[in-house]
C-alpha cells in the first residue's frame, strides 16, 4: 500500500535539514521570517470544491468538430485547393509552347586547330601581305 505525503520528510533533529546544513539559510540581514512552505498538509486539499470542467479535449482533424464554427468559413469567394503538381505542370506546357525550335539555343562547336604553320582556316583572308 502507497503511503501518503510525510510532510515531516527533511526534519531531523527539530530543524529542516537545509537549515542544518546551512546551504539554504536566509541571511541574518532580513527580516528574520522563515520559509513558509507551500505544500503542508495534504496536497489533495488543493482539488477539493467546485472545479471548472472545461469539457473533453478537442484535436485539429478532417472533421469539423476540431475547430471553433460549426460550419467551415470560405475567406474568398471562388477559393479551391491548387496542386502544386499540376500547376507547375500547366506552366512547363505553357513555356514548351513558346520555344521555336525543339531544344533550348545550343552554340557552335569550338573551331579546328591548326593544322600547320601556313594554314589560314579560321582567317578572314588567306594570306597577309
Amino acid at each position: 500500500m502507497a503511503k501518503g505525503f510525510d510532510p515531516n520528510i527533511g526534519v531531523n533533529f527539530g530543524k529542516r535539514d537545509m537549515e542544518r546544513l546551512g546551504i539554504f539559510v536566509e541571511m541574518s540581514y532580513l527580516i528574520g521570517k522563515k520559509y513558509v512552505d507551500p505544500y503542508i498538509g495534504d496536497i489533495r486539499q488543493v482539488a477539493t470544491g467546485r472545479q471548472m470542467f472545461p469539457g473533453y479535449p478537442k484535436s485539429k482533424s478532417a472533421t469539423q468538430d476540431g475547430y471553433f464554427a460549426e460550419k467551415f468559413l470560405r475567406i474568398f469567394e471562388k477559393e479551391a485547393l491548387t496542386n502544386m503538381f499540376q500547376r507547375h505542370l500547366i506552366e512547363s506546357i505553357a513555356s514548351s509552347k513558346k520555344s521555336v525550335g525543339s531544344t533550348a539555343f545550343r552554340p557552335a562547336g569550338a573551331t579546328k586547330k591548326h593544322s600547320c604553320p601556313g594554314d589560314y582556316h579560321g582567317t578572314f583572308i588567306k594570306n597577309m601581305p
